[in-house]
């Protein structure tokens, strides 16, 4: 729901909703999950105002954070 051909917001909402009320209990999303540049967080605030319809509708959700690279990486 972040990404290239991504739906408006509000469906996206409606869909989280939709998995929620079907019994879906984890949602696992990542901090890169994102279209352009300066939007890292994305899905997590997606997620966020769909949850804040009410906070127990999902029992867990977790968030991978993107890995930052090392002098290491950069130099290969």
């Amino acid at each position: 729901m972040s990404i290239e051909g991504r739906p408006r917001e509000e469906r996206s909402i409606r869909t989280i909703h939709a998995a929620l009320d079907a019994g879906v209990t984890l949602i696992d999303t990542a901090d890169a999950y994102h279209l352009h540049a300066g939007e890292t967080g994305h899905n997590e605030r997606l997620i966020a105002k769909a949850l804040a319809r009410d906070a127990s509708d999902a029992s867990d959700v977790r968030s991978r954070r993107s890995p930052t690279p090392t002098a290491s990486h950069r130099s290969r």
